[in-house]
């Protein structure tokens, strides 16, 4: 395995948008953009971002078989790229069924079929990011 990675100063242009309405939705981040921002994107999408995080008292699934108590007050499992996965998704499709009027079955066949999952962070521990990418020109024109 060979990472690169360069840090540096830079000046940029960054658009926001407040999406009212969307914050029961919007947990983690969201982001939308088109090729322009890497060539091996769909031409347009909608991504969203997850980290490990859980709320405290909570077993992540993937940890049920421990019925671990130390797992359980827990709030960050910061090297858990399965948390981190599972959040995305989970975000992924609230957004579909949020957005494009999906229910929730329509947004895992969704999820399955289209949307791809790549791990974003695995080097500035202790967050772990994966993002959920789906291009939104499945859904034909606005």
């Amino acid at each position: 395995m060979a990472g690169t990675a360069i840090e540096m100063g830079a000046i940029v242009t960054v658009q926001t948008e407040i999406r009212k309405g969307m914050a029961s939705v919007v947990k983690q981040p969201h982001f939308e953009g088109s090729s322009q921002l890497k060539k091996l994107e769909p031409d347009s999408f909608h991504a969203t971002v997850g980290y490990p995080f859980k709320n405290a008292g909570e077993v992540p699934p993937q940890w049920t078989y421990l019925d671990s108590e130390k797992i359980k007050p827990l709030t960050n499992l910061s090297n858990d790229v399965t948390l981190a996965a599972r959040n995305s998704l989970i975000q992924m499709l609230d957004w579909l069924q949020a957005t494009k009027g999906l229910t929730k079955e329509q947004a895992f066949v969704v999820t399955s079929v289209a949307c791809d999952l790549r791990i974003s962070n695995v080097v500035d521990v202790p967050n772990y990011a994966v993002t959920t990418i789906c291009p939104t020109e499945i859904f034909g024109k606005k």
